[in-house]
């Protein structure tokens, strides 16, 4: 049997190599676009994980301004409903003022004096007008002792169509002079009719070896402090008034205590000023301490 020609085994050979060279270049080319669509898909799975990313961020900050609009919304309806309030309750306040003056209503004057043993003999010799202060004292040493007390009347005025509340929440240590004071203050409270006045008598006792002792400018003895507060009967409204009433009576030369009978700056009426603005109690009561001193 005759051998196949060679030209035909050649031409065999160029088409099965032309037919490797084809396959291998459409596989390229079909691995190049799997890759280019996985490139392409890549890209679009990015974008779209970018446009969502910005969605929700978009929809947060909305979120977040929709919250805060709606809170000032809030804050200014409280706003208005506190203002509002606070214009009622300043409708229905009392208004109140005071003055002070020295000594007391019935003649007795602002400094009186007493030995310890007039003290004893008699107990209210030490707020008798008779005993007052009326030419220097010297105080030569602590053997020595004696009693001084300075007095200062208070007047409370209603100048309103309301009734007040008196609270005396700081008093320097001073007490009430009960026979001279009007009988409708209790305790240290007093309800004030509407258009009336009351007067409070106050005096603080003093003696010789604590005035010394305290002496070093203190005003525990140089000065007469009252802090007070008016209110309404419902207490919805605070207003707090003070005192700084000069007595300086008393001067120190070494062991020596010095009184003399006037002050360096004698005053005859003092009225009140007011500390601090207005409390409106029952709006701010969270942040409020009502309790009395």
């Amino acid at each position: 049997m005759n051998d196949v020609p060679s030209w035909i085994e050649a031409v065999a050979t160029v088409f099965a190599f032309g037919a490797a060279t084809a396959a291998a270049i459409w596989t390229a080319k079909t691995a190049g676009s799997a890759k280019s669509q996985a490139e392409s898909a890549r890209k679009q799975l990015e974008q779209s994980e970018a446009t969502t990313r910005d969605q929700m961020e978009s929809m947060r900050t909305q979120l977040t301004l929709a919250h805060e609009s709606a809170e000032r919304e809030k804050q200014g309806a409280r706003e208005s409903e506190y203002r509002f309030l606070r214009a009622q309750f300043d409708a229905l306040a009392p208004v109140v003022y005071a003055y002070a003056t020295p000594g007391s209503p019935s003649g007795r004057p602002m400094l009186t004096s007493v030995t310890i043993e007039e003290q004893q003999a008699n107990p209210d010799a030490l707020l008798m007008a008779s005993n007052a202060v009326t030419t220097p004292i010297r105080v030569e040493s602590a053997d020595n002792l004696r009693l001084f007390a300075v007095t200062v009347t208070v007047n409370f005025v209603n100048c309103s169509g309301f009734p007040a509340r008196i609270d005396l929440v700081d008093t320097s240590n001073l007490e009430i002079d009960n026979s001279d004071t009007v009988p409708d203050l209790l305790g240290r409270e007093l309800v004030l009719p509407p258009n009336s006045s009351r007067r409070v008598v106050l005096f603080r006792r003093h003696t010789s070896t604590e005035i010394m002792r305290v002496f070093a400018g203190g005003p525990e003895v140089q000065f007469v402090q009252l802090k007070y507060w008016v209110r309404d009967l419902a207490m919805n409204t605070q207003d707090e008034y003070g005192f700084m009433l000069e007595a300086r009576f008393f001067t120190a030369d070494g062991s020596r205590l010095i009184v003399e009978p006037t002050l360096p700056y004698p005053w005859e009426e003092v009225f009140a000023g007011q500390s601090k603005p207005r409390i409106y109690e029952r709006l701010d009561a969270p942040a409020t301490d009502h309790r009395r001193i």
